[in-house]
């Protein structure tokens, strides 16, 4: 278990990851391939399950610090939001990935499905980062703003734009916690006819065209992390 924590947690393409290299040598495939549902192997994002590690180390007793400080450790030093910055569209960070296949995959853009869209942010420390998001809002969503949240926290809000639309978000030092924090960008919810979205579905599913049948609350074309500069200059934040 080790060796799964080890290349479950490394950016690293499984094909080309060490730490999966000596987990093959210690079991067979077929029990290794479960681990990873259907990853690919040679490149992409890995699917990051941070609650499966979590059990993990926990299985593995709760005399076996050593093995917590090293997943910790290794979480941190992998994912940090460091002075690169971190993609939070990839599949590693948004938390859509553990529920289904990511069907952003095929888009440039990221397309949420729910009111709320989820990301994990990670930190070796408590510094102060910053969010740049490129959004834009459906048509039907009226005029309601959009909101970013950090936990139960709120950040700011953002007017509602039909247009792609970039803007910079503050996390203010000591806000964030070592480890996985979470980002949530809260979308207005969209107003459908729901006689004509029924007919348009139907219409669809018989010509077996099954793309674009969900309801759509938002896009990102961008959320990115970074460190934040000495000086920052952003919008007014309108609680």
């Amino acid at each position: 278990m080790i060796h799964f924590i080890d290349c479950h947690l490394r950016r690293t393409p499984f094909s080309i990851c060490g730490a999966f290299e000596r987990l093959c040598k210690v079991t067979t495939y077929s029990l290794v391939s479960p681990l990873f549902r259907s990853a690919p192997l040679a490149s992409g994002d890995k699917i990051l399950n941070v609650q499966l590690i979590d059990t993990l180390v926990d299985a593995l007793g709760t005399d076996r610090g050593d093995v917590r400080d090293m997943a910790t450790g290794l979480l941190c030093s992998e994912h940090d939001v460091g002075n690169a910055g971190r993609n939070l569209l990839a599949d590693t960070y948004s938390l859509e990935s553990l529920v289904e296949p990511p069907l952003h995959r095929a888009y440039v853009y990221y397309r949420a499905f729910d009111s709320v869209s989820r990301f994990r942010l990670i930190t070796s420390d408590s510094r102060p980062r910053l969010l740049t998001l490129t959004y834009r809002c459906p048509a039907n969503a009226g005029n309601d703003n959009i909101s970013v949240w950090l936990g139960h926290t709120k950040l700011g809000q953002r007017a509602f734009s039909a247009s792609w639309s970039t803007t910079q978000i503050l996390i203010p030092g000591g806000m964030l916690k070592i480890g996985v924090n979470i980002v949530e960008i809260r979308w207005p919810t969209p107003e459908w006819n729901l006689d004509a979205w029924v007919a348009d579905v139907a219409e669809r599913c018989e010509m077996e065209r099954y793309e674009g049948v969900e309801p759509i609350y938002g896009y990102l074309y961008r959320l990115y992390a970074s460190a934040a500069p000495g000086l920052v200059t952003h919008e007014k934040v309108t609680d």
